[in-house]
Formats: structure tokens, C-alpha cells, sequence
């Protein structure tokens, strides 16, 4: 499979793992968690094809070694993805034969395996924390679970169910295309929380999945500070690598992601404001001084801050 996947393939399943330090996800990995067995049926498969990559996680996890292998229980197996579009990105794939093959949607409609599913999730999500933490210090009161996403696809890429538990900051080399970022920084993405959907969601059934394919091709936005960069997708890797390094330090979310959205919007009503002022002055002195009397009696139009001009936006290309 080529890295426009988004999700993990087996290796050589006698591969030798290479030394690693002892860290969060080693120690994960050498839990009595990994020692589970695995369930005694085999699933009723689709088809076999690249798209069923994940499958083998599914029936034979522990011949996986360390560097891919996480931890795998009876009902779940966590692994690291192959192609990851952050800097700690992992997958948890439940291995519950009645749910494996359904799409995400139908299958989270299932309250106790949605339980089930969060819960594990959260564990996950716990140790992609830790290792944030390990990575980029533990800063004093800095939350590194508020910097982990955890969510789905719309579209799902491979045929068995996964649920992608990854840190916000969206940095990685595999990260290339503005497919890749749209996945996972648009609706397309839809966190685990969010589950069960309502009946009425437009994101059921085949026209809410045709929907979400054109959310792919939308403009890119930064996740971090809201500045938009059209289609311009090397324009945006160099900007997230500033990002990353304010992030580090600075965090997403409400400190970063949110402030920075409400200060840009901010800045960017001021400036169409200012903007209109200036025409609607200069508009004024051309016109006779009659005419300029007569319209200083009636109420100046407001500008409208649910659709200001926004000088980042644009239609450049990749």
C-alpha cells in the first residue's frame, strides 16, 4: 500500500524487533495485556485485497513485534499506524466478528460495543499522552490527554473497522497531500464522542458518504490560528511547522487553537470595517455636497460579521 493510506499494513510477521528505549509504549507493550488470546473464530471476510490490510492485526496480533504491536486484549488490538499524519498516531481496531466489517456509523449504533469501544480508546488515548509527555516534556499543568484526537472516517480507507487515537498538532513527513490533512481537519473526521449519531444526521446513509468525499477537496485551514491557505498544501506544511514549535510550548485547544480563531475573526472584522469606512468616506467626498447632506440622514449600512472578508483565504493551488 502507498502512504495515501492512512492506516498501518503487516510486515514480516518473524520480523526482530529493533532495541528500543523503555518508554510509554514499550511498557504498554510489555503488559499482560499483550499476552491475551485471541478470539477462537475466524471472521467472514469481504474479500481479500489490500483494503483487508488490517485483518492480521485482528487474527494474530502478538507475531507482530513491538515496533508495530501496542497492546491486543480479546475484543481490541492497538497498534501503531504505518503512514502517521502526526507526530504519535496509533490505531485501535475492535476485533468483535459482528461489528468488524460494518461501517462506523452502523456499528457504534451498538450501545454496548460503543461502550466498550470508548473505553478502550480512552486507555489508548491515555498512552498517546504519556508519550506526548515523554516526547515533549512535562510542562507544569500542561494536559497532554486535552492534545489527543480520537475519532473516524467518514469514508473508512480499509474494510475493518478503526478507530485513529492521534496527537492534535498534525507534523509528520507522511503528512503530504491536502487529502490527508482535510481527513483529519474537517467533518470528515468524527470524533468517537459524537457517537451514536441521530437518525436525522446528515452524515447517514450514501448520500451523507458522497457528501463527505467533497469535504476532501475544501480549502485548507490551519487547525491551530484559523489562517486559510486555499489548496496550497506546501504553504501549509511550512506554517504547521511554525505552529508546532508555539504549540510545544503553548498547547492547542482553548490556549491556542480557539484563541487564535476568535483573535484572527476578530482582526478580520475589523479590517473589512475599517475598509468600508474608508470607501463609504471616500464614496461621500465625490459626490456633491447636496447629495452628501441628504445621504447623511439615513442610517449607514452595518457590516455583516458572519461573512467578513478574509484577506488569508484564496484559490491558490497545490
Amino acid at each position: 500500500m502507498s502512504d495515501d493510506d492512512d492506516t498501518t499494513v503487516p510486515t514480516k510477521a518473524n520480523e526482530a524487533p529493533a532495541p528500543q528505549k523503555r518508554n510509554a509504549f514499550a511498557l504498554m507493550t510489555s503488559s499482560s495485556a499483550s499476552a491475551a488470546a485471541a478470539p477462537s473464530k475466524k471472521p467472514k471476510l469481504a474479500g481479500s485485497s489490500a483494503l483487508d490490510g488490517l485483518l492480521p492485526y485482528i487474527e494474530r496480533p502478538a507475531s507482530f513485534p513491538p515496533s508495530i504491536l501496542i497492546s491486543h486484549t480479546p475484543t481490541h488490538v492497538a497498534i501503531r499506524d504505518l503512514y502517521p499524519k502526526a507526530s504519535v498516531h496509533t490505531l485501535l481496531i475492535p476485533r468483535s466478528h459482528s461489528h468488524m466489517l460494518l461501517h462506523p456509523i452502523t456499528a457504534f449504533d451498538d450501545a454496548p460495543f460503543l461502550a466498550a469501544t470508548r473505553a478502550a480508546a480512552s486507555t489508548l488515548a491515555d498512552l498517546v499522552a504519556a508519550e506526548l509527555s515523554r516526547r515533549f516534556g512535562a510542562q507544569d499543568g500542561r494536559d497532554w490527554r486535552r492534545e489527543v484526537r480520537v475519532g473516524v472516517h467518514l469514508v473508512p480507507s480499509m474494510n475493518h473497522l478503526h478507530v485513529h487515537v492521534l496527537s492534535r498538532e498534525n507534523r509528520s513527513e507522511r503528512l503530504k497531500t491536502a487529502k490527508h490533512y482535510l481527513s483529519f481537519n474537517s467533518p470528515f473526521f468524527v470524533a468517537l464522542e459524537e457517537f451514536p449519531l441521530k437518525k436525522e444526521d446528515w452524515r447517514r446513509g450514501e448520500e451523507g458518504r458522497r457528501r463527505a468525499e467533497g469535504l476532501l477537496k475544501g480549502s485548507l485551514v490551519c487547525w491551530r490560528c484559523g489562517e486559510g491557505f486555499g489548496r496550497a498544501m506546501k504553504r501549509l506544511k511550512g506554517h504547521l511547522e511554525v505552529e508546532f514549535g508555539r504549540w510545544k510550548v503553548e498547547g492547542g485547544g482553548e490556549k491556542g487553537g480557539e484563541a487564535g480563531k476568535t483573535a484572527k475573526a476578530a482582526k478580520t472584522a475589523e479590517t473589512a470595517k475599517t475598509e468600508k469606512a474608508g470607501k463609504a468616506a471616500s464614496a461621500a467626498a465625490s459626490k456633491p455636497v447636496a447629495a452628501a447632506a441628504s445621504s447623511a440622514s439615513a442610517a449607514p449600512a452595518q457590516p455583516s460579521p458572519s461573512n467578513p472578508a478574509s484577506p488569508a483565504s484564496g484559490s491558490e493551488t497545490e
